[in-house]
Formats: C-alpha cells, sequence, structure tokens
C-alpha cells in the first residue's frame, strides 16, 4: 500500500484536490451575477449635491448559458451629497455591487471645474477600484445628458466616447489626459493640464439611417433616499423586440427598432447623440481659467509633435499661378523639436518646425490653372510666406493668451527646469510676482516647409 502511494502521489493529490474544490466551483455564483459594470460616468452639479450618471452594464451568466442575451446598457443616475453616497444609492437601484475597474470616460460638467474638479477626482484617486486610465472629458451643458447619449445605439455612424478617445490620441491633441495624467500635471510646477471638451445635440440629419438592429428605450424609476434620488434612463442594447426593462417598482416595456430608422425615440423625436468639436478648455490647480478658440487650438496641435496631422490654412495668397486664394495645407509629416537656452539673463524658448505639407483644398475665385497635378505640390515664394505668416499669427495668440493667463501650456517651466535648473531658479527668484515667469520668456520659431511630391 505504501509502495503504491508513493508511485502514485501526485495523481492522488491532484485527484483529491479536484473532488473537494470541484463542488464549490460549479456551485459557486458568477461573479457577473454580483458586480454591474460602469462604462462611463457622468458628474453634474445639483444644487449643493452630485448628481452622478452611471453607464452600467449588466451581464447576467443565466441569459448567456441559455442563448439569451448577455446583458444591457442603462444609464442609471442619483443624487447625494457626495460621490460615496449616490454610488450606494445607484448599487441599491442596480441591485448589485458598481464595478468601475472598466470605466474609460470620466465626464464632469463646466460648472464643476470652474469650481475644482479635484473636489469630484478626489474619490477616483482614493478608490481602488478604478482604473486611473478612464480618461477626464468636460462639457458645457450636462454630463448626464453626454452619458445617455453614448448608451444609445441609434446609429451604427453615431460617435461613442471610445472614438473620441482614440480620434483625439492620435490626430487632435496628440494626447488624452486620464486621471493619472490630471495629477501629475496638477502637482507639477505650472499646474496645468488641457482638457477636450464635448457636447450632445440632435444626429445630423445627413447621416444615413442604420436600418438594422435598433436599440430599445428604458425609463424605470428607482431607489430614492434623503439626500437625493434614482433614476434608470437607459438603453437596453441588441435590437430586442418587446422586452421588459427590469428593476423598479413599476417598469416599463423596452421597445425594439425593428426595422425602423435608428434615430427615433419611443416618442418619434430625434436623440441626441456625442458631438467632438475639436474644442480645449485650459484648467490650473484644478480650476478652469480659459477656452482655446480655433487658432489656438490649431497652433497648439501643431507643436505637439504627438498629434499627427492637422491642418494649416493661407489665406489670400497671390503668386504665379494663385490670385487671391485661400489654400489649405494637410500637414503630412512633421518633426518638432524644442530647446531654451539663456541670453544673459533673459530665457529664450524656441520651436523648430520641420514640415511636409500637402495641397487638400483651393478656394479661388477665377479658378484657371492648367494642371492640378502641378499644384499638389507646389510650396514655394509666396505660398511658403502666407503659410509661414499663418503659422505665426497663430502661435503668437497662443502665446499672448499663456502670458495673459498664466497658464503654462507649453511647458516652458518644465523644459527650462531640466535644460538648465540653476539659472532657471535664479530667473525665477528674480521676479517679484513668481507666478508672471512667461511674461519675460522670448519665443522664437523656425520653420521648415516644404510640398509632398
Amino acid at each position: 500500500m505504501t509502495r503504491f502511494l508513493k508511485k502514485y502521489k501526485l495523481f492522488i493529490t491532484i485527484a483529491l484536490i479536484t473532488m473537494i474544490f470541484l463542488p464549490f466551483t460549479i456551485y459557486k455564483p458568477a461573479e457577473t451575477d454580483r458586480v454591474a459594470v460602469v462604462t462611463s460616468i457622468g458628474i453634474d452639479k445639483n444644487g449643493e449635491d452630485i448628481e452622478l450618471s452611471l453607464n452600467v452594464i449588466t451581464p447576467s451568466s443565466q441569459g448567456a448559458t441559455s442563448g439569451g442575451s448577455v446583458g444591457s446598457v442603462k444609464t442609471f443616475a442619483a443624487i447625494g451629497k457626495n460621490l460615496s453616497t449616490a454610488i450606494s444609492k445607484i448599487s441599491l437601484s442596480v441591485g448589485k455591487s458598481v464595478g468601475l475597474a472598466h470605466c474609460d470616460a470620466v465626464v464632469v460638467s463646466k460648472d464643476i471645474v470652474e469650481e475644482d474638479i479635484t473636489k469630484v477626482l478626489d474619490y477616483f484617486i482614493r478608490s481602488n477600484n478604478l482604473t486611473s486610465n478612464a480618461i477626464i472629458f468636460i462639457t458645457e451643458g450636462k454630463a448626464k445628458d453626454v452619458i445617455k447619449a453614448s448608451a444609445q445605439e441609434t446609429s451604427r455612424f453615431a460617435l461613442t466616447l471610445s472614438d473620441i478617445i482614440s480620434f483625439n490620441k492620435m490626430f487632435a491633441f496628440g494626447e488624452s489626459i486620464n486621471i493619472d495624467n490630471f495629477y501629475i500635471n496638477y502637482f507639477s510646477d505650472s499646474g496645468v493640464s488641457i482638457l477636450p471638451v464635448i457636447s450632445t445635440g440632435p444626429e445630423d440629419e445627413s447621416a444615413p439611417d442604420d436600418q438594422s438592429g435598433n436599440s430599445g428605450d428604458g425609463n424605470t424609476q428607482n431607489a430614492s433616499g434623503d439626500s437625493g434620488s434614482s433614476q434608470s434612463e437607459g438603453e437596453q442594447q441588441g435590437g430586442q423586440s418587446g422586452g421588459q426593462s427590469g428593476g423598479g417598482d413599476s417598469p416599463e416595456p423596452s421597445q425594439g427598432g425593428g426595422g425602423q430608422g435608428g434615430g427615433q425615440s419611443q416618442g418619434g423625436q430625434s436623440q441626441d447623440v456625442i458631438k467632438n468639436e475639436g474644442k480645449i478648455v485650459v484648467v490650473k490647480k484644478g480650476k478652469y481659467v480659459c477656452e482655446l478658440n480655433e487658432k489656438q487650438v490649431a497652433a497648439i496641435n501643431l507643436i505637439n509633435s504627438r498629434s499627427l496631422k492637422g491642418n494649416i490654412t493661407a489665406k489670400n495668397v497671390n503668386s504665379d499661378i494663385f490670385k487671391n486664394a485661400d489654400i489649405t495645407y494637410q500637414v503630412y509629416t512633421k518633426k518638432v523639436k524644442t530647446n531654451c537656452y539663456f541670453i544673459e539673463n533673459t530665457p529664450v524658448f524656441n520651436f523648430d518646425l520641420d514640415l511636409i505639407l500637402q495641397i487638400k483644398e483651393i478656394i479661388m475665385e477665377d479658378y484657371e490653372i492648367d494642371s492640378i497635378n502641378g499644384t499638389t505640390a507646389y510650396l514655394n515664394g509666396e505660398v511658403t510666406k502666407a503659410i509661414k505668416k499663418t503659422i505665426h499669427e497663430n502661435l503668437s495668440e497662443l502665446i499672448n493668451l499663456a502670458k495673459k493667463e498664466k497658464v503654462d501650456y507649453l511647458k516652458v517651466y518644465k523644459n527650462f527646469n531640466k535644460f538648465d535648473t540653476f539659472k532657471w531658479e535664479k530667473y525665477i527668484d528674480s521676479l517679484d510676482d513668481k507666478e508672471n515667469y512667461l511674461d519675460n520668456v522670448i519665443f522664437t520659431v523656425n520653420i521648415i516647409a516644404q510640398g509632398k511630391l
């Protein structure tokens, strides 16, 4: 017997472990039956309270195993004195604990940012339930409207928060400010972050209708507490027809779209969709400072080496080919280099821009160009001067705003402190008001622009 146990001890050990733990594994409830997965968060002010909106996926292991719907996406909202209270109320409404690990976006209303955005972000940095990779967005309207719009699958052409995150990071701003990056900037010497602005509005009527699989609407009243109320205003995804929206005392039916157009709600009115217009706001130490205009946004994107594309429009160009023409060039490739140095005790911050440009559009009254091919890479003489003039004007606006509002989104402090810490600290100490360190900085730009062949 002893010889048998020694010979097959590994097999016997595995068999015993399997016999002990297999019953627990089989009968243990799935975690998805206990946790509601949050994909996006919206935060608004409601008087002295906070209104929290969550897009929640409520997966069901029973539905998946029986061939039914794996879950639905709904918007749940709750009002509380703080985020902890609001989240607790939403947990009661959903009937599950709220899981934030898969959240990819936090949308905050502008009125909160005007006071101090860190008051609402404080909860998330202290909670190990939320990944710090969630991207921060600002909205001039209600964050709840953005969250509701992102839950609606009105059309396959509708913009989603994930689309905006991917596009802004690659082509628009060259970066996406998540909670980690925001606090890195917050505790830096400048304390400045630039945050994208999104909004909601009616879906573009020119967009094609989605004739396949439409979402249903649910509107369920849920629990209310002493400090506020909780409401589910969601969209059950997946083109189901005649399903019931669960939760609450008086559930209303969730109507599938069948063969109807995707931009219609139950009442036949068009649903709002998310809109990204390329706006940027500047935040310093958690508080709103200003918003960049179109020229300033173009300039900050141009000098950001991580932003892959961009457009430059030269106006009223006159040359041997063009007469009072407005020419729009796309930045095909670029190399951006910043360097800083001192002339005696005066700091100089320089941008070197090496641009390869491609003509995208020509607007001219008397359009009499013999060869279109001859103008696709046309960039010399007066055209080059006009391009450089446009870049200089846009950068000047951006720099003047930075000096006026005392916001260092150009990262002057960081670069000078890295280049020559001793001289930079000496320069800072020489100022009466250290917040005005940008006033005496001289900005220069060297531009090399070539046409793409």
